[in-house]
């Protein structure tokens, strides 16, 4: 995992329209860690293990994708 400095940096980027939230430990499991990082501007989020790994576009553009294809195959039939 990045150190909450790199993270930090992440959120700052972001003008104030990101945010980053850990949780650590659970009932019964104290190894127990995610991250859930948000962008406000793009209205999506995503559970990391590092910095590195936040693409909210790339996971915006995939769910819309999904989104799209759901729709075309319900509706195509329609016509």
């Amino acid at each position: 995992m990045d150190g909450l400095t790199t993270l930090r940096e992440w959120v700052k980027s972001g003008n104030g329209k990101r945010t980053v939230e850990i949780k650590i430990g659970e009932v019964e499991e104290s190894y127990f860690m995610n991250i859930w990082a948000y962008d406000f501007e793009l209205a999506e989020g995503q559970f990391v293990n590092s910095v590195k790994e936040i693409d909210l576009k790339k996971k915006k553009q995939d769910d819309e994708r999904k989104l799209y294809e759901k729709f075309k195959t319900k509706f195509e039939g329609a016509l």
